[in-house]
């Protein structure tokens, strides 16, 4: 399962430098980071994607979860 985990992970982190404004792909990126119990790496994701575009609740949301 974990061999899946960092597979998605690469996966998304790929889609992110595509489409580096895509809510969804930072949203699920971050999501599968904070449940591997890496916050720190998803903490970062949402901040670059927070400083290039600002106008996405759920990015800020799941943001302070990482705090």
């Amino acid at each position: 399962m974990t061999d899946n985990v960092n597979e998605n992970i690469r996966n998304y982190q790929q889609a992110l430098e595509l489409e580096p404004d895509n809510a969804e792909v930072c949203l699920t990126l971050g999501a599968i980071l904070q449940q591997k119990g890496a916050l720190i790496q998803a903490k970062e994701i949402y901040q670059r994607f927070i400083a290039e575009k600002q106008d996405c609740a759920e990015v800020y949301c799941n943001l302070g979860i990482t705090l």
